[in-house]
């Protein structure tokens, strides 16, 4: 029995062919494209870690400051007229005016209280 082969009259032949000096410097090149890859992939890398801290930084700063806002302590003084059945309230907003007509109707002794509640305090600057 005889082998066929069909293939015989083909030879080796391909029809592909690699330019000159392909493989001589191949390694090098696969290498330094390598580099510039992971320079390329560090540099995006960079920017996103900016991008996210300067993100970070605004968002605290806007929430400091709407929580500073919306929860500014009110301050308020209670401060009882020459009648004792009627009291003034005076807030941070009120002008000074109003503050002087109360200090006005205060009497010397009610003066005097206050004068020594300020005194006593220990967190108040003098």
């Amino acid at each position: 029995m005889k082998a066929d082969n069909e293939f015989d009259g083909i030879g080796k032949k391909t029809t592909y062919k690699v330019p000159d000096g392909f493989f001589e410097h191949i390694s090098e090149r696969t290498l330094s494209k390598a580099k510039q890859r992971e320079l390329k992939r560090r540099k995006t890398l960079m920017l996103w870690r900016t991008v996210a801290v300067a993100a970070s930084l605004s968002a605290i700063a806007i929430l400091g400051y709407y929580m500073y806002e919306t929860e500014k302590p009110e301050i308020q003084m209670i401060v009882q007229s020459k009648n004792p059945d009627i009291k003034q309230t005076i807030s941070q907003e009120n002008n000074v005016e109003e503050l002087t007509t109360v200090l006005a109707d205060m009497s010397d002794d009610e003066l005097a209280q206050l004068e020594a509640m300020f005194k006593a305090d220990p967190f108040m600057e003098e």
